[in-house]
């Protein structure tokens, strides 16, 4: 199968602020009824062709609403959509081949996010609509230590300005 994407209508994704959806209602991610069930999956590259719509079956097999991704090996950062409704926020190195990392949403839970931040090609974060509390969620591919100690202070630098 190919990947059959549609790029969304987002002027451009930028990486120094959260880009912030313009929605009236945003559906609640959660309820008292309906638990969310989220995973999270180091895919080894999606670059092969039909790689993005296995995800999407495995995604609605296992009955994950989110599933947070590492190591896409995609280059640079878009919104697509996906086969059933799903859909894809990714954020890539400027290198295609290199980390990456994002989010695929059911049709449900994009519905409930009220933003995103492609904060570099290792951290990406979401914010969704909850029942009570509004729920964030962070997805990041650390750096190993056969990167420099700069590369590996530099990440947890982001990361913790991230969640200050």
């Amino acid at each position: 199968m190919m990947l059959q994407a549609q790029i969304l209508l987002w002027d451009s994704i930028v990486t120094d602020g959260p880009v912030v959806r313009n929605v009236r209602n945003p559906l609640k991610l959660n309820s008292a009824k309906k638990a969310i069930n989220i995973g999270t999956w180091n895919v080894r590259s999606l670059l092969g062709t039909g790689n993005a719509d296995l995800l999407v079956n495995e995604m609605n097999r296992l009955g994950w609403d989110i599933v947070g991704l590492a190591e896409l090996r995609w280059k640079g950062q878009c919104v697509l959509n996906l086969k059933d409704g799903c859909k894809i926020l990714f954020s890539g190195a400027n290198e295609q081949g290199q980390a990456g990392v994002g989010f695929v949403l059911s049709d449900n839970a994009y519905q409930s996010m009220l933003s995103f931040h492609a904060i570099n090609e290792r951290i990406i974060s979401i914010r969704c609509r909850g029942q009570g509390p509004n729920i964030t969620l962070i997805q990041v591919y650390a750096p190993t230590s056969s990167y420099s100690d700069e590369d590996i202070e530099d990440f947890y630098s982001t990361l913790q300005g991230k969640l200050a």
